[in-house]
């Protein structure tokens, strides 16, 4: 994976880096591993650098296997240095005690293997294991960095119980369950929380919604819906259903990509 920056300043190494994003160690490690850098074109032999010049660096990592699975992918975006794959329902994003070799990071670490893709699992967005949806990963620890500073807009399809006849928000804090490390509440003192939906359609006693998360709290729209006597159909955590699929996915991803600054808007093609 190569990065191409224009130098717009007279500065060395160490400090140019640190203004583009990578972090204490990745900097020290290239300023180690010339071999990685060129400027102009050329293996840099000067640490200093000056404005005007153009650097490209050249970013690996080692690949790691994170399970055994390594079913197919159901790939929405990619390119060099993203992906954005389609979860199941009932898939673990990354691995768990419950879950550990057979998960979503597992089949994408075999798939950078098939595909000679350099790269570890770089999970930027998750799902929670019941939730079916989009997911992007970062193919490199830095383009990962980068996302931190990045605003990513999430809209979900949901499907709850009962019918609810306005577009609205809800705001209502959130945090841990104090007697259930699984569960989450809804309290004066959690954090803010806040999620914004808007009417789809009605099937009989049901409402499909299209929400936005203005903020990403754990089980958040679960946990929203619920409280407002609308439980997400399937959710056996918040709601009384069991043993049915929660109507619960990440249908949209928009944000602006943090190495080309082309605003992405991502959508899985799905019939409501």
């Amino acid at each position: 994976m190569k990065i191409l920056y224009s130098i717009h300043k007279n500065n060395d190494l160490i400090s140019t880096l640190k203004d583009f994003g990578f972090s204490y160690n990745l900097s020290h490690y290239l300023y180690h591993h010339p071999e990685n850098i060129l400027v102009n074109n050329k293996p840099i032999e000067n640490f200093n650098l000056k404005m005007g010049d153009e650097l490209t660096i050249n970013l690996i990592e080692d690949n790691k296997i994170y399970g055994e699975s390594s079913s197919p992918l159901d790939i929405i975006y990619e390119d060099e240095y993203i992906l954005i794959v389609f979860k199941k329902k009932n898939q673990a994003t990354i691995p768990t005690f419950n879950h550990y070799l057979d998960n979503l990071a597992s089949d994408v670490s075999h798939y950078y293997l098939q595909h000679n893709i350099q790269g570890k699992i770089h999970c930027v967005t998750r799902l929670d294991y019941e939730t079916s949806g989009l997911v992007l990963f970062a193919k490199h620890q830095y383009i990962h960095n980068l996302f931190q500073n990045t605003l990513i807009d999430k809209y979900y399809l949901v499907t709850v119980h009962g019918i609810i006849k306005e577009n609205g928000i809800i705001k209502f804090p959130i945090k841990k369950d104090p007697h259930d490390t699984k569960k989450r509440i809804i309290c004066s003192d959690g954090k803010k929380s806040i999620t914004e939906y808007k009417v789809l359609k009605y099937d009989q006693d049901n409402t499909t919604l299209l929400v936005h998360l203005l903020t990403g709290r754990t089980h958040q729209i679960r946990l929203h819906f619920s409280s407002i006597n609308h439980p997400v159909i399937g959710d056996s955590l918040y709601g009384h259903d069991k043993d049915i699929d929660l109507k619960l996915e990440c249908y949209n991803l928009i944000f602006t990509h943090p190495i080309t600054k082309n605003l992405l808007n991502i959508k899985k093609k799905t019939k409501l």
